[in-house]
């Protein structure tokens, strides 16, 4: 490979054009317009009570040994937000989030959830 001066490389702005540059913004990165008002959706992945969780029981232990009192119980588990945009009604809104909980967040065999919504 032949050497190049750093001076002779041209600009990525400039070799590109400035609508192919590597150093602009994608448009599906800019904000929303002034008036769509996103929604958020807070949902929570937790076992079924009838699974046991190893995991949740390990924790508890460690808690327990490093002193922390008053502690019967311990369940871990998954947090998703989830920002929706303003196209959507609040009812739509709640068929995706609960479509994508079911098809793609949790196991169903293994573990439910739940969500709250914030506009």
């Amino acid at each position: 490979m032949p050497f190049v001066p750093i001076a002779l490389i041209p600009k990525p702005s400039t070799a590109l054009g400035p609508a192919l540059s590597p150093l602009r913004e994608p448009t599906s990165a800019l904000p929303l317009s002034y008036n769509q008002a996103s929604m958020k959706a807070y949902v929570y992945v937790s076992l079924k009570k009838s699974v046991l969780d190893p995991q949740g029981k390990t924790i508890q232990g460690a808690l327990k040994k490093m002193g922390y009192q008053g502690l019967q119980d311990l369940r871990q588990g998954k947090y998703f937000e989830i920002t929706l945009d303003g196209a959507l009604s609040r009812e739509q809104v709640q068929n995706e989030v609960e479509r994508m909980a079911r098809e793609v967040l949790t196991n169903p065999v293994i573990e439910e959830f739940r969500y709250s919504l914030e506009e």
